[in-house]
Protein backbone atom coordinates (compact mmCIF):
# COMPACT_ATOMS: atom_id res chain seq x y z
CA UNK A 1 0.00 0.00 0.00
CA UNK A 2 1.09 3.13 -1.33
CA UNK A 3 0.58 6.98 0.69
CA UNK A 4 2.11 10.27 -0.48
CA UNK A 5 2.25 12.62 2.58
CA UNK A 6 4.14 15.80 1.34
CA UNK A 7 6.93 16.53 4.00
CA UNK A 8 7.01 20.19 1.99
CA UNK A 9 6.26 22.76 4.98
CA UNK A 10 3.54 25.18 4.20
CA UNK A 11 4.08 28.47 2.55
CA UNK A 12 2.74 31.67 3.30
CA UNK A 13 1.01 32.43 0.25
CA UNK A 14 -0.54 28.88 0.24
CA UNK A 15 -2.20 29.50 4.14
CA UNK A 16 -3.04 32.74 2.81
CA UNK A 17 -4.52 31.24 -0.33
CA UNK A 18 -6.41 28.85 1.90
CA UNK A 19 -7.80 31.11 4.64
CA UNK A 20 -9.21 32.88 1.66
CA UNK A 21 -10.56 30.02 0.17
CA UNK A 22 -12.36 29.09 3.54
CA UNK A 23 -13.65 32.35 4.19
CA UNK A 24 -15.34 32.71 0.45
CA UNK A 25 -16.81 29.06 1.05
CA UNK A 26 -17.88 30.33 4.36
CA UNK A 27 -19.51 33.09 3.27
CA UNK A 28 -21.49 31.32 0.74
CA UNK A 29 -22.18 28.36 3.05
CA UNK A 30 -23.90 31.45 5.46
CA UNK A 31 -25.47 33.44 2.64
CA UNK A 32 -27.25 30.13 1.69
CA UNK A 33 -28.41 29.71 5.38
CA UNK A 34 -29.95 33.05 5.03
CA UNK A 35 -31.44 32.87 2.39
CA UNK A 36 -33.19 29.89 3.32
CA UNK A 37 -35.21 31.19 5.86
CA UNK A 38 -38.88 30.71 5.98
CA UNK A 39 -41.00 33.52 5.49
CA UNK A 40 -43.22 31.99 9.03
CA UNK A 41 -39.91 33.26 10.68
CA UNK A 42 -40.94 36.99 10.15
CA UNK A 43 -42.77 38.96 12.43
CA UNK A 44 -46.42 39.46 10.32
CA UNK A 45 -50.20 40.55 10.79
CA UNK A 46 -52.74 38.97 9.46
CA UNK A 47 -55.70 41.16 7.53
CA UNK A 48 -58.63 40.35 6.90
CA UNK A 49 -60.30 41.94 3.37
CA UNK A 50 -63.32 41.05 1.51
CA UNK A 51 -62.05 40.57 -1.79
CA UNK A 52 -64.90 42.03 -3.37
CA UNK A 53 -63.77 44.97 -1.89
CA UNK A 54 -61.01 45.20 -4.50
CA UNK A 55 -63.71 45.42 -7.25
CA UNK A 56 -63.96 49.50 -6.77
CA UNK A 57 -60.52 52.11 -6.71
CA UNK A 58 -61.75 53.17 -2.93
CA UNK A 59 -61.67 49.92 -1.71
CA UNK A 60 -58.14 49.14 -3.15
CA UNK A 61 -56.80 52.55 -1.99
CA UNK A 62 -58.10 51.27 1.87
CA UNK A 63 -56.84 47.90 1.97
CA UNK A 64 -53.14 49.51 0.85
CA UNK A 65 -53.62 51.85 3.48
CA UNK A 66 -54.47 49.26 6.13
CA UNK A 67 -51.16 47.23 4.51
CA UNK A 68 -49.36 50.42 5.33
CA UNK A 69 -50.16 50.78 9.04
CA UNK A 70 -49.61 46.79 9.65
CA UNK A 71 -45.56 47.16 8.17
CA UNK A 72 -45.43 50.00 10.79
CA UNK A 73 -46.43 47.70 13.28
CA UNK A 74 -44.38 44.78 12.11
CA UNK A 75 -41.20 47.03 11.91
CA UNK A 76 -41.71 49.44 14.60
CA UNK A 77 -39.06 52.33 14.85
CA UNK A 78 -36.31 51.98 17.02
CA UNK A 79 -36.28 55.04 18.77
CA UNK A 80 -32.82 54.60 20.33
CA UNK A 81 -31.33 56.30 17.57
CA UNK A 82 -33.60 59.90 17.94
CA UNK A 83 -36.84 60.40 16.70
CA UNK A 84 -36.56 59.95 12.87
CA UNK A 85 -37.09 56.59 10.98
CA UNK A 86 -34.09 54.30 10.32
CA UNK A 87 -33.08 52.86 6.62
CA UNK A 88 -33.10 49.78 8.12
CA UNK A 89 -36.88 50.15 8.91
CA UNK A 90 -38.23 51.83 6.02
CA UNK A 91 -36.83 48.97 4.16
CA UNK A 92 -38.62 46.85 6.21
CA UNK A 93 -42.04 48.30 5.75
CA UNK A 94 -41.46 48.59 1.95
CA UNK A 95 -41.00 45.27 1.84
CA UNK A 96 -43.77 44.49 3.85
CA UNK A 97 -46.14 46.04 1.81
CA UNK A 98 -44.82 45.22 -1.61
CA UNK A 99 -44.92 41.69 -0.33
CA UNK A 100 -48.11 41.47 0.70
CA UNK A 101 -49.29 43.78 -2.60
CA UNK A 102 -47.87 40.97 -4.24
CA UNK A 103 -49.80 37.95 -2.32
CA UNK A 104 -52.94 39.14 -2.84
CA UNK A 105 -52.74 40.14 -6.85
CA UNK A 106 -55.12 42.22 -7.31
CA UNK A 107 -54.47 44.67 -10.06
CA UNK A 108 -56.21 47.39 -8.39
CA UNK A 109 -54.18 47.14 -5.65
CA UNK A 110 -50.76 46.75 -7.58
CA UNK A 111 -51.98 49.89 -9.48
CA UNK A 112 -52.48 52.08 -6.14
CA UNK A 113 -49.14 50.17 -4.64
CA UNK A 114 -47.39 51.78 -7.54
CA UNK A 115 -48.62 55.39 -7.70
CA UNK A 116 -47.49 55.47 -3.98
CA UNK A 117 -44.41 53.69 -5.00
CA UNK A 118 -44.12 56.80 -7.59
CA UNK A 119 -44.51 59.60 -5.58
CA UNK A 120 -42.42 58.46 -2.97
Amino acid sequence: MNKFISSQPATRSGIALMMILSGVLGAAAAGSVSAATPRDEVPRIVLRYSPDSLSSAAGARELYHRLVRAAEQVCPTDFSNGPFVSQAVRQCRAEAVARAVHDIDSPRLAEVYAGQVKRG
